[in-house]
């Protein structure tokens, strides 16, 4: 088995997780530690972003952006927000 990727939150990432109720942020911690073990898995709703560079991944109503580099095997969260609110600059 391959190893993990590396995560790293952006500051704005981890105040959003701590906002959240408890379950919540369990929730899309659990799914996020899924998406390091294995990025391409069937399982997790993740989507290229159309018109800028990055990743989606659906947790419920919420939307976590990221990045991926595979060459260094390292996913950069860049924001955790409600569906509206996370696609806005």
């Amino acid at each position: 088995m391959p190893m993990p990727y590396r995560m790293t939150f952006r500051r704005q990432s981890i105040r959003a997780l701590r906002r959240m109720p408890a379950m919540q942020s369990q929730r899309i911690l659990a799914v996020l530690d899924n998406l390091a073990d294995e990025p391409d898995r069937r399982d997790v709703d993740v989507v290229p972003l159309t018109g800028q560079p990055g990743f989606r991944l659906r947790v419920g109503s919420i939307r976590v952006i990221f990045e991926r580099d595979d060459a260094e095997r390292h996913i950069e969260i860049l924001r955790i927000a409600p569906r509206g609110d996370a696609y806005r600059p």
